[in-house]
């Protein structure tokens, strides 16, 4: 990555959401250009690996819960009402609180609550929560069952392609 060089890049928005985002721009107080960079940049950062091929939040708390989940879920399957306590020594957030915080990894790919057992079939009370493998693509992931590489692979081609939908449909 290139620093102190910049490019121009112009797009065309439906009137409706550009007012939105001077809303969003005027509440953070920043010009619409400056969010439109910090949104591109928080969106890079969000999709791209570390130096380790791995992907992880970026905000702290996040990627503290989430790598507490990884420490304690056996394969990827995180029983959530057994390992709290140890989740909050680990993270030094209350238990209380983890909770909130499995939900804002779950709405940004990095966990998934399943109702009943591990196997998602309802037959038990039990709290568990899909942990995502730290080298797959959370926004990829979110919509497998189960982690393939291959999968991902073919999906993330067809996002850049523009032909996911379709793609989805059709597996």
């Amino acid at each position: 990555m290139q620093t102190g060089t910049t490019s121009r890049v112009s797009f065309g928005l439906p009137e409706v959401l550009r007012d939105d985002l001077d809303d969003l721009a005027d509440q953070r107080d920043m010009s619409r250009s400056e969010l439109l960079r910090e949104l591109v940049k928080d969106e890079l950062d969000a999709s791209t690996p570390d130096d380790n091929d791995e992907y992880h939040p970026q905000d702290d708390a996040l990627a503290a819960v989430y790598q507490a989940a990884l420490e304690h879920s056996i394969e990827h399957q995180l029983r959530f009402d057994l390992r709290k306590s140890q989740m909050a020594t680990d993270t030094g957030i209350a238990a209380t609180a983890l909770r909130g915080y499995l939900v804002a990894l779950q709405r940004d790919g990095y966990v998934k609550h399943q109702v009943g057992d591990a196997l998602g079939n309802g037959k038990s009370t039990a709290d568990f929560w899909r942990v995502k493998p730290a080298c797959a693509n959370p926004r990829a992931w979110r919509y497998s069952d189960a982690y393939d590489p291959e999968y991902v692979a073919r999906l993330e081609e067809q996002v850049s392609t523009g032909s996911a939908v379709r793609a989805v449909a059709d597996d």
